[in-house]
């Protein structure tokens, strides 16, 4: 998710009743960037996608 919109995803996660799901935050925007520029964060996230996937109590939380 990027950091835009974190919080919306929050939102919707807490009213469809998922208020702890794992929400991996990457640096917006998305849209636009340099594919380089986008597997560059793929890679720097991906630990954080796997630790949200198999342990996402673990997972890093977003920024409140």
């Amino acid at each position: 998710m990027s950091t835009a919109f974190v919080d919306l995803a929050r939102r919707n996660a807490a009213y469809k009743g998922l208020p702890s799901l794992a929400v991996v935050e990457v640096l917006h925007p998305i849209g636009g960037v340099k594919p380089d520029i986008i597997r560059q964060r793929a890679v720097e996230n991906l630990e954080n996608v796997l630790q949200a996937l198999v342990a996402p109590e673990q997972a890093p939380r977003p920024r409140a």
